[in-house]
């Protein structure tokens, strides 16, 4: 009886070995193709003579506007890590993103593109922590100009309009004043439409895909270069692009424009803080003042920049909280 049930399990163990050789092949196969398909993309391709854009700067010369990463805990292994393209040094992921929104946000303000306004709110028990008494109302003024974050945020402000327009029943338009949306529900609404452009293996975190739509508008105007992806595996992971130098060379004035430009926002529309960052007792550097969180009057009179800043943060802060955990891709 031990012996026929032996020899029963191993027939049966010896089947399952071979069906698994005879479909292991195909199921690669398959897997290639579920990468290959791309979804329809809204985002035409870019000629090389088109602008580029101030995200596209800001990615380009990331060493010039991004932070270094923070210390990590020993044995920590971040799901999202972020190079500058040039020089491959690694910076932050999260300020990355930030600076990318900044850029777009703070350009478009000063094309009259877009019109700010604070107002108050309710704080909730949701960290990030402290939380803000007010939040900041975005409304978009005329078109955007062409650029990868534009184009998403443009779709998004269209996205938020009919959702609110659907709620105004027998209405046809919506006033000015119901145009303003919080910029929570226009940065998610525009995260979204950028994720339907990408495959299941291109999505990760929001700082990653933030700089992911960008990457992929640069190599479509041929300032990057992919590798390339000869064998299934190579699809799947993940590799950095390199640099046409001669390119990106020249454009190199324009991105020192842009620098002077948000330092000039900055000094206009920022705090003591913004202007001149200093350490608290633990030795971070503060650069937005610390008493705009807990104020609730004088709206009007509060510093734009580190509004603005302070909202980007929290924003993509309340994003990553319904995210996987950042440690250990889990």
């Amino acid at each position: 009886m031990h012996t026929a049930i032996a020899v029963f399990l191993i027939v049966l163990g010896a089947g399952l070995l071979w069906l698994i050789f005879r479909g292991l092949p195909r199921l690669l196969d398959r897997a290639g193709e579920w990468s290959e398909a791309q979804p329809k993309a809204r985002l035409e391709k870019r000629a090389a003579d088109e602008p580029i854009g101030p995200e596209g700067l800001v990615y380009l010369f990331a060493h010039r506007f991004v932070k270094p990463p923070p210390r990590r805990p020993v044995g920590s292994i971040p799901r999202d890590r972020a190079y500058a393209c040039q020089d491959d040094t690694e910076l932050c992921p999260e300020d990355f993103a930030k600076q990318l929104l900044y850029a777009v946000l703070t350009e478009l303000y000063e094309a009259e593109c877009l019109e700010f306004r604070l107002v108050p709110r309710s704080a909730n028990f949701m960290p990030p922590y402290p939380q803000k008494q007010w939040e900041l109302h975005l409304r978009q003024c005329q078109a955007f100009p062409a650029s990868p974050l534009g184009d998403s945020l443009a779709v998004s402000f269209d996205l938020c309009r009919r959702n609110r327009l659907r709620s105004k029943k027998g209405q046809e338009e919506l006033l000015p004043d119901e145009e303003f949306f919080s910029f929570d529900e226009v940065l998610d609404r525009a995260l979204r439409a950028i994720r339907q452009e990408m495959t299941f293996w291109q999505r990760g975190t929001v700082c990653s895909d933030l700089r992911r739509y960008v990457e992929d508008a640069l190599v479509a105007q041929g300032y990057l270069t992919l590798p390339e992806r000869e064998t299934w595996l190579d699809r799947v992971r993940t590799a950095r692009p390199t640099v046409n130098e001669p390119m990106v060379a020249a454009l190199a004035a324009e991105a020192e424009a842009l620098l002077e430009r948000l330092q000039g926002f900055r000094s206009r529309y920022g705090s003591s803080f913004a202007v001149e960052p200093r350490e608290n007792e633990q030795g971070q550097v503060v650069d937005i003042d610390p008493e705009l969180a807990n104020r609730a009057e004088d709206l009007d009179e509060m510093p734009l920049d580190d509004c603005l800043r302070m909202t980007i943060h929290e924003a993509i802060v309340a994003i990553k909280q319904l995210e996987p955990s950042g440690e250990a891709g889990i």
